[in-house]
């Protein structure tokens, strides 16, 4: 006897294309989810964590945010699903998370802004990697 043969209807795991792609975003979501919680840290318990604090903090957590943004901006933008409400909101998230070190001392709003959508970023992300009965 042969092996059955995969059809349509049996739920597949993520493509390979996809997964990279997948991998990718979450990568540039894992950098700026490092960025604000070491921002967070440091806001909240300046006598602990204020030696973080040097003349090199800005410029990294500034290249880490940059870095993170467009990864997730190119990750979503080859997604499938990028011309969903799930693939819009990745993208949003990443140019605001792009334009967060274009605004000089007030860069904590639009950070504030990633952080606030942060757990609906995760949610999407635990979502894309779950695989579609439909797949």
């Amino acid at each position: 006897m042969s092996e059955p043969a995969v059809t349509s209807s049996t739920p597949l795991a993520v493509s390979p294309r996809r997964r990279g792609w997948l991998l990718l975003t979450t990568i540039g979501c894992v950098a700026i989810f490092a960025a604000l919680i070491a921002i967070a840290l440091v806001t909240i318990d300046t006598p602990r964590f204020g030696g973080l604090v040097g003349p090199s903090f800005l410029p990294i957590i500034t290249g880490g945010v940059l870095a993170g943004a467009i990864l997730v901006l190119l990750g979503a933008w080859n997604l499938p699903e990028r011309k969903s409400w799930r693939g819009w909101t990745l993208i949003l998230w990443a140019l605001v998370a792009i334009t967060s070190p274009a605004m000089g001392l007030m860069f904590l709003v639009p950070l504030g802004l990633v952080a606030l959508l942060s757990p609906v970023v995760i949610a999407i992300l635990i979502h894309l990697y779950r695989p579609s009965p439909a797949s």
